[in-house]
């Protein structure tokens, strides 16, 4: 008597990927992401397995706004970039769960922005440029040195990195070094330049499918707010220009 093979008893079980809602979703090849532009919540609703059980993570506060000048005076100093934070994998705290997503809010006048945060994860606010009688603030990255209108003297740039991350989440702010100009914010890539106005470069990343750059300084010059979503600083003028909101994003592998 013949014996019948069920041809489906060797195959291999389905693999358990991670699933999640929330933010705005699009795919890239086998992977998913997840957008925050505001302030949210991801919610996993299986926390996968065999498939895949982490997510990567780039996480970048507010940028600080630069600070206060004085018309036909001073510039100020340019706005330290938002914190940024790229984490390759990362594993859910809490497996299937809601995860609440805090999308910080660039600098307003004379302001550091706020900070950004998923799960475990945080991004420090980017640092205020200095301006009338003020220094730059210390931040994710730090806000640009100026002149002090009314002493005379140099106004210090602010230290990036405060939350102690490795690598840095961001850069120090350049030093005013004279001409009237401010001095720029630091950014992800870089200190703010001494020598010049120009702001401490940005990182770019890929993590949604396309190359984007993050976490820029302000300049010391020109004026200008920092651009929504990016974290970057605002630039030093006569006024005080706001910086950019950060952004959360998430990402992961959903299928082979």
């Amino acid at each position: 008597m013949s014996q019948i093979i069920n041809p489906y008893r060797f195959s291999s079980p389905a693999l358990d990927y991670i699933a999640a809602t929330g933010g705005t979703v699009t795919t890239d090849g086998d992977y998913k992401v997840h957008v925050f532009n505001s302030s949210g919540t991801f919610t996993v609703t299986d926390e996968g397995g065999a498939g895949s059980s982490t997510v990567e993570l780039l996480v970048v506060a507010g940028g600080g706004s630069s600070g206060q000048g004085v018309l036909y005076g001073m510039f100020a100093g340019g706005g330290g970039a938002g914190g940024y934070r790229s984490i390759a994998s990362h594993t859910p705290s809490s497996g299937a769960a809601a995860y609440s997503v805090v999308v910080g809010a660039g600098g307003a006048a004379v302001a550091n922005g706020s900070n950004s945060s998923i799960d475990s994860v945080s991004a420090t606010a980017g640092g205020c440029g200095a301006g009338i009688s003020s220094v730059g603030a210390n931040g994710g990255s730090g806000g640009g040195g100026a002149y002090d209108y009314w002493s005379a003297g140099s106004l210090a740039a602010g230290s990036g990195n405060s939350g102690g991350y490795t690598p840095a989440e961001g850069h120090d702010g350049g030093e005013y070094n004279g001409g009237g100009q401010g001095a720029p914010g630091g950014g992800a890539g870089g200190e703010g330049n001494d020598a010049s106005t120009t702001a401490g470069n940005g990182s770019s990343n890929d993590i949604t499918g396309s190359s984007t750059t993050y976490a820029t300084g302000g300049n010391g010059s020109g004026g200008g707010a920092g651009t929504s979503n990016t974290g970057n600083g605002g630039s030093g003028s006569y006024s005080s220009d706001n910086g950019g909101s950060g952004v959360v994003i998430v990402r992961y592998k959903f299928q082979n």
